[in-house]
């Protein structure tokens, strides 16, 4: 979806989109790489770790391949494109909540390393939590 947006984009976003993206996908794959190489040997091989780094990184081109390719019969006025833009939209959105609240908060602080953490590192992940929220609020409505 990222990729897709980028590329669809006019001019006058291009770049203010561009640079968040850049930012984001940055941040988002040191995250998931320390989530990747947190993975037990038992839970995922080399290769499967491999082939996530891999997916991760070729997820974004691969929208904006899609992109290019439906660029020249975008019509972003078009009732069916503006429908599909707020559909996807709202999926990516419904995604991202699911996966921020559930996934990252539901099993990171009420059932996974920091349930029982001491004080000093709840507060360094309550605050780069916070300060991830902040940040992405700014570029979200700097974009």
């Amino acid at each position: 979806m990222i990729g897709l947006t980028l590329v669809v984009a006019g001019d006058s976003f291009f770049k203010t989109l561009f640079a968040v993206i850049l930012f984001h996908q940055m941040f988002e794959g040191v995250a998931l790489g320390t989530c990747i190489a947190g993975l037990t040997s038992t839970s995922a091989s080399l290769a499967s770790k491999l082939f996530m780094g891999l997916a991760f990184a070729l997820i974004t081109p691969l929208g904006m391949a899609i992109g290019i390719g439906v660029l020249g019969q975008f019509n972003g006025n078009s009732k069916p494109t503006i429908v599909a833009i707020g559909t996807l939209d709202a999926l990516s959105a419904g995604i991202l909540a699911w996966v921020g609240i559930v996934e990252m908060l539901g099993k990171d602080w009420l059932h996974g390393v920091l349930l029982n953490a001491e004080l000093v590192r709840t507060l360094v992940a309550m605050t780069a939590l916070v300060s991830g929220l902040v940040v992405m609020s700014v570029l979200g409505k700097w974009a």
